[in-house]
């Protein structure tokens, strides 16, 4: 973990935890202050703004900022699924183009969820195909 990220986490949420989740949301000028120093997906590489932190280190810091807020953890769960999705799928052009986005504040969502399945990937039955044209 790095012990500067963790320090940084712990001042902007100091004790406002609390009345983050009696408001329903964080509020976005924390969550973009906090993603434009890359804390919200810090296993994004240097060269893209990131930190590089390991797999690892990276869950130590996510389970830190969850001690202290589990609102928090789960947008830098949410944010560091499209780093990782672009990072292993994208093209170097989507690379280049995206994940310094993604660590310079801008705020990306992941979401799955179908009826008879909810969040239960395992459950989920739809699926894509593409044509030469399109995906549908």
């Amino acid at each position: 973990m790095s012990d500067e990220l963790a320090a940084l986490i712990g001042a902007e949420i100091a004790d406002r935890a609390a009345e983050w989740d009696l408001a329903g949301a964080i509020p976005p000028d924390v969550l973009r202050g906090l993603g434009s120093k890359g804390a919200l997906c810090a296993e994004v590489p240097a060269e893209y703004g990131g930190h590089g932190l390991t797999g690892r280190a990276n869950g130590e810091l996510t389970a830190h900022a969850g001690a202290l807020c589990s609102s928090l953890r789960s947008v830098m769960t949410s944010q560091g699924m499209a780093a990782w999705t672009i990072q292993r799928f994208g093209t170097r052009r989507q690379r280049s183009a995206e994940l310094p986005r993604l660590t310079s504040g801008s705020l990306a969502a992941v979401a799955f969820s179908e009826p008879q399945a909810g969040s239960d990937l395992s459950a989920i039955t739809t699926r894509s195909r593409t044509t030469a044209t399109r995906w549908s």
